[in-house]
This record gives structure tokens, C-alpha cells and sequence, in this order.
């Protein structure tokens, strides 16, 4: 069945941090989660830290949205399922590169400290 000149969109919810700085999507980070809090508002909290949106002047996230040229507030961005997918794709790379630093980081760690380990062996002594 198909109905024409009507394409389902997809919310891209995105939380900054107030004190930080830094825009992320909601679903990018394993720690985020999006509730329904008994205010009867949807709030954002990273679970890993605890901080979230709204509840208080003090919580440190918060929505991040666009002009969109006739709301008076910043609003939510929508996307089209082919949007969607290139925000996922993007997504996917910055993760993979992010990995890949990481990963080279944790080389060059090991690298240093081999080094040092053969160095304090053949001036006699150990590190522990």
C-alpha cells in the first residue's frame, strides 16, 4: 500500500551539556536515556553519570534544537528514513575514527613502556 506525498520523518533529538559545552544525538552515547518524568516532560539523563535535564536549575543538560523560521523556540530537527541513515553512517565513522585513536593511543602507551622496561633492565634494575 502506498500513499502518495506523505514520507514518514524521524525526530533527531540532540542534549548539550551547559557547563561543557558539546552537541551529541540522543542514542549515540551508550549512556543516554530519554524519560517520561512525572512532570509528564520528556527529560534526558546519562546514566553513567547521573546529571540530566530539567528537573533542576543545577542539572547540566540540556535540548538542543533549530530555527525552524516559525517556531518561537528552538525546535526539534526531523529527518526523512534517507537522513536518517546518513546520520547513522556519520555517526558510524566518528565512532570508528574515535576507536582507531584510541586504539593508536594505546599502542604508542605500550610502545613507551616496553621501551622503558628494556631500558631499566639494561641499566640493571626494574620497575615494579
Amino acid at each position: 500500500m502506498s500513499y502518495t506525498g506523505y514520507q514518514m520523518t524521524f525526530p533527531v533529538i540532540k542534549i548539550k551539556h551547559k557547563h561543557f559545552g558539546g552537541v551529541h544525538i540522543v542514542g549515540t552515547n551508550s549512556h543516554d536515556e530519554l524519560y517520561v518524568g512525572d512532570d509528564g516532560q520528556l527529560h534526558y539523563r546519562n546514566m553513567q553519570c547521573g546529571d540530566e535535564s530539567g528537573r533542576s536549575k543545577e542539572d547540566g543538560y540540556i535540548f538542543e534544537g533549530i530555527d525552524n523560521g516559525y517556531s518561537p523556540y528552538p525546535a526539534v530537527e526531523f529527518v526523512t528514513l534517507d537522513g536518517l541513515i546518513d546520520i547513522i553512517t556519520e555517526q558510524a565513522k566518528l565512532s570508528a575514527e574515535r576507536e582507531k585513536k584510541l586504539r593508536n593511543m594505546m599502542k604508542d602507551i605500550w610502545r613507551e613502556y616496553e621501551d622503558e622496561c628494556e631500558n631499566s633492565i639494561k641499566d640493571g634494575y626494574v620497575h615494579s
